[in-house]
């Protein structure tokens, strides 16, 4: 995003029209003349519109939004109104909402109308349609108006290009973008932040205050300062403020030497600064201890910005000196101690543009530059490249890392983790909590494929029916289990990643088979592994079931086969299937064995099978494990609440023991399921069937029982059909969701992600507590956050609705305060 940021630790200089947007006069007097509002109202819906106007005027973008959208209802065909939404949406931090309130007004309405469509189709990746907004705005423009913007205009089409180009590609996305939440982001702007190896210390710089009312102030009202958190396993701590550096100018991080354990800042006024160091160790920084760079790096005549050193002492930083391609540059210098540097040398235009490059990070073997730049081809904004030395130690061509590390809006301070995986990024991409937020990068290593193949006799080559098991070596665990199609010979196995992992055949009459598997050479393969089983001339067949003893619930086991009692060596290991707990195993002869019985959370049991004294050619042995902790059972069954017909449908439970989840299937016959779960809980509860709304609920058990009986009535998505989404909270008074709103509303992404037929209505609803107009309004701005989110999310936003019913539909009384509680709600309607 074209945004003018004055941050001192680095420099955006964002190209801005020769004039400010336009600010057309909102015609409101049918508020008062045609609508249903008593007077009170309308003085009070004028009176927010007058809120809206007065920040639009003043740039506070963010309040002019909140306060715009609070009367859109009432002039919804305003071109006016939706021109000024759309802008106070580009540059309050909404640009992806900004595209449904422009394409609702028209040209008619403000001069540079079609430079902020196009900027509005950008932020939505509707690349193809953003040049074409772009390119009408400029072909709009007089002579002397094409020249101010002709720089600005070539850029904006050059990004569209390479959004087009990408889109068509078939890059795959390699990497999961998380916020690093609250306690590290605030509603200013919180960027570059740096580690330390040793600590797990991150530091980085915030725009926040310190204490103090942020009511009408502007995200650049304050000084620069730095704050640090720990990050360990994946998890922010809580953000503390770096004191020790305080002083009443700004004062930014620029860098990290981690061999030294080094810490450089921006420390200046306005218009002057310089690049310092100061030591820290796991105890923080000493106050006082900080002392200014010499040399090459920080000159009186320049800014540096941003510093970063490798093992063997090259550093590179960003600087606005003389010499440069324009702009901000990175360049490169020898460092002969902690503090001194010299030859200093552009990059040249290999790597810098006339544009600018910023926030440049090494990585310490000197093979890897990271930066953010607005010169190279990119989405939109700064987006953050990656140039790799070649053998003759050059720096080869920065390659955008492309989306969704980059996305329209500007990503900057790109800092790769120890660990390989894990990097940082600042980004003022939406959904996150205002301005540039910091983000975890973390590479999507995983391999997910599929494998699949036929069953067959290796002599006739008929086609046979078994159970095919995946099992995960490592830890002896079976990951995927399936029986092969009875009249194909089809088997099919979706696996999550890559391992060490065996595939096990068993049939009965048959050898049983056993063998590694192929690994994928990429995401999502399908791999054909076709197998052939040989006939047993005199089979002998053991099979039967392993279970709980207390409860008769099926174990997911191991079982290992020896010959006697001394014997180590185990002759056959084979798995129960972890649903049914069944197993099945042929011998070529009648043979007496010792089986050890394995499963986690139960006592190993050895169990003497007398084989040879059996006259038949095969026979039935079941098997109880004896719970080696406590076990709590949880069963019942699910059914369709119209017709009672039992379903099949995942049974998930979430909880302290279970952070990732623990699953059962109920039977597509009996529609029952039973889980054991370590532990009372208490426990969040889900059940999810193709074509019905889910379940969600908490439980625990009781001190004196350890069985729960669940049983579940799914309610189909049919046409009309409504639910009310639990814990959906909002800021008081306003439609700023809650953190604590995103684990209900990710359900019902994954609702609409495995229903991708289904189109909803996300309504909001209020108690009557204040007028009938402010709560109508509250109420659909409330349903847009949610639907915001979801959209966000992934979902296609043409298969959601939403709208706000105020308190018009109340389904408690609102009498009492449990009645109004009930009032305040979401509802998710089926309208296809």
């Amino acid at each position: 995003m074209y945004k003018f940021f004055t941050l001192f630790s680095f420099a955006i200089l964002s190209i801005q029209l020769a004039y400010s947007q336009s600010n057309p006069t909102i015609d409101s007097d049918h508020i008062f003349s045609e609508s249903t509002l008593s007077n009170s109202d309308a003085e009070e819906v004028y009176e927010i519109l007058n809120y809206g106007n007065r920040y639009y005027k003043k740039g506070f973008y963010d309040k002019a939004f909140e306060n715009y959208t609070l009367v859109f209802d009432l002039l919804p065909d305003s071109y006016a109104l939706n021109y000024k939404l759309g802008v106070s949406a580009i540059y309050g931090g909404r640009g992806d909402q900004a595209l449904d309130f422009l394409l609702l007004s028209n040209s008619d309405i403000a001069d540079d109308y079609y430079y902020y469509l196009g900027r509005a189709y950008h932020f939505n990746m509707q690349f193809d349609k953003a040049k074409e907004s772009y390119q009408n705005y400029y072909n709009s423009l007089s002579f002397i108006r094409k020249l101010f913007f002709e720089d600005e205009y070539d850029k904006l089409i050059r990004d569209c290009i390479f959004g087009i180009e990408i889109d068509n590609s078939s890059e795959q996305d390699l990497y999961i973008i998380e916020n690093a939440g609250a306690t590290v982001n605030s509603w200013f702007d919180d960027y570059a932040m740096v580690k330390c190896i040793e600590t797990n210390r991150l530091f980085f710089t915030s725009r926040r205050p310190l204490s103090g009312s942020v009511e009408h102030v502007k995200r650049d009202e304050f000084l620069e300062k730095i704050f640090f958190t720990n990050y360990e396993d994946g998890f922010f701590g809580e953000t503390s403020f770096l004191d020790e550096l305080a002083d009443n100018v700004n004062i930014s991080v620029a860098g990290i030497n981690r061999n030294d354990e080094v810490l450089y800042f921006y420390k200046g006024k306005r218009r002057e600064g310089h690049v310092r160091l100061t030591p820290f160790t796991t105890r923080g920084v000493a106050e006082g201890a900080d002392s200014r760079l010499r040399g090459a790096v920080d000159l009186k005549s320049s800014k540096t910005t941003s510093i970063s050193v490798t093992d063997s002492g090259e550093v590179y930083f960003v600087s606005d000196r003389k010499g440069g391609e324009g702009g901000m540059d990175i360049w490169r210098a020898v460092q002969t101690s902690e503090r001194r540097f010299r030859r200093a040398k552009n990059l040249g235009p290999h790597i810098n543009t006339p544009g600018d490059e910023i926030a440049v990070h090494v990585t310490a073997c000197g093979e890897s530059l990271y930066f953010a730049s607005d010169g190279h081809p990119g989405y939109g904004g700064f987006d953050i490249y990656r140039a790799v030395k070649d053998e003759n130690g050059e720096w080869g061509s920065p390659v955008n890392l492309g989306y969704p590390v980059n996305t329209p809006f500007d990503e900057v301070f790109y800092f790769p983790a120890s660990d390989s995986v894990t990097a940082f990024v600042s980004s003022d991409r939406p959904g996150g909590y205002g301005g540039l937020d910091i983000y975890s990068v973390k590479k999507d290593l995983s391999m997910p494929h599929l494998i699949w193949g036929e069953l067959r006799d290796s002599d006739d080559k008929k086609v046979l029916s078994g159970r095919v098991t995946i099992i995960d070596i490592s830890d002896d665990t079976v990951v995927a289990s399936a029986k092969t199609d009875s009249l194909s010979g089809e088997y099919t196995l979706m696996l999550p990643d890559t391992a060490n992992y065996q595939i096990q055949v068993d049939v009965d009459n048959y050898y049983s088979y056993s063998s590694d598997l192929p690994a994928p050479s990429m995401k999502d393969e399908e791999i054909r592994y076709d197998i052939t089983l040989e006939k047993i001339m005199n089979p002998f067949n053991l099979w039967g079931r392993v279970v709980n003893e207390r409860s008769s619930y099926p174990v997911g086991a191991e079982l290992q086969f020896r010959e006697s009692k001394e014997d180590t060596v185990v002759v056959r290991r084979i798995y129960t299937d972890s649903s049914s707990g069944f197993y099945s195993v042929t011998f070529d002869n009648k043979e007496d064995f010792y089986i050890d019985v394995l499963a986690g959370g139960y006592y190993d049991r050895t169990i003497v099978a007398d084989l040879t004294n059996i006259e038949e050619d095969g026979t039935e042995l079941n098997i109880e494990l004896t719970p080696s902790q406590d076990i709590y059972l949880l069963r019942g069954v699910i059914s369709c609440s119209e017709s009672e017909e039992p379903l099949p449908a995942t049974v998930s439970v979430y909880g302290l023991n279970y952070p990732e989840g623990e699953y059962a299937y109920s039977d597509s016959v009996t529609g029952r399921y039973a889980m054991e779960l370590e532990g009372e809980g208490p426990f969040v509860f889900e059940v999810n069937a193709d074509g019905y709304f889910f379940v969600n609920e908490r439980i625990t058990f009781d001190n004196d029982t350890n069985v729960i009986i669940k049983n579940i009535d799914m309610r189909p998505m049919a046409s009309g059909s409504r639910f009310v989404v639990d814990n959906i909270l909002f800021t008081t008074g306003e439609a700023q969701l809650r953190n604590e709103s995103f684990e209900e509303l990710n359900r019902v992404v994954r609702l609409l992600s495995d229903n991708p037929e289904v189109r909803i209505e996300v309504s909001g609803h209020t108690d009557n507590v204040g007028s009938a107009a402010l709560n109508r309004r509250l109420s659909r701005q409330r349903a847009g956050s949610v639907k915001d989110y979801i959209v966000n999310q992934g979902i296609d936003d043409k298969r959601i609705e939403y709208a706000g019913y105020g308190f018009d539909r109340p389904i408690e009384t609102n009498d009492t305060a449990e009645g109004r509680a009930a009032n305040r709600r979401v509802e998710i309607e089926i309208i296809d």
